[in-house]
């Protein structure tokens, strides 16, 4: 079954702290059962599908991978509430971590996970510009997002 289409419905930012936010990854992010925390890549929000428009295996379909072939993929799931975090950097400046509803025309459950620097606005229907936060924000948001997830399906080993 495909992944819900867009179809003119309008994004939702209303997340509940429960609800699942599913990710794929490749074979090579996971060593001895953990994912590697800098397979969270920042040069772009982070995406997800979320869990109240999506089924773990709609992570893996070509309509939520820019009809990409990733079935081979693994994903893994982790709580709103462990991402929609603030975080600090060594000057006391604050980064917020949310997710963010952007749909996609063939992938209604597309989101992101922004970082903002300022809560004006925040979560709206037009969220606003991703910041990428420095490194050591960077890394600190990744260990604490590897620490709290859980597979759900295994990604396939290369032959």
């Amino acid at each position: 079954m495909e992944p819900m289409k867009q179809e003119g419905k309008a994004a939702h930012q209303d997340f509940l702290p429960e609800e699942l936010l599913f990710r794929r990854f490749r074979s090579g992010d996971i060593v001895e059962g953990e994912i590697l925390p800098s397979s969270l890549r920042f040069n772009e929000p982070p995406s997800f599908c979320r869990e109240r428009y999506a089924k773990p295996e709609d992570t893996i379909h070509p309509n939520c991978a820019d009809s990409r072939d990733v079935s081979g993929f693994g994903v893994f799931a982790l709580k709103v509430l462990t991402v929609r975090i603030e975080m600090k950097d060594r000057t006391d400046k604050s980064y917020l971590f949310l997710p963010v509803h952007k749909p996609l025309a063939n992938c209604y459950a597309h989101s992101q996970v922004h970082c903002a620097t300022s809560m004006d606005g925040f979560p709206s229907a037009s969220a606003p510009d991703h910041v990428e936060p420095p490194k050591e924000v960077r890394n600190s948001f990744r260990v604490r997002l590897a620490s709290n997830l859980s597979v759900l399906i295994n990604p396939e080993t290369p032959s």
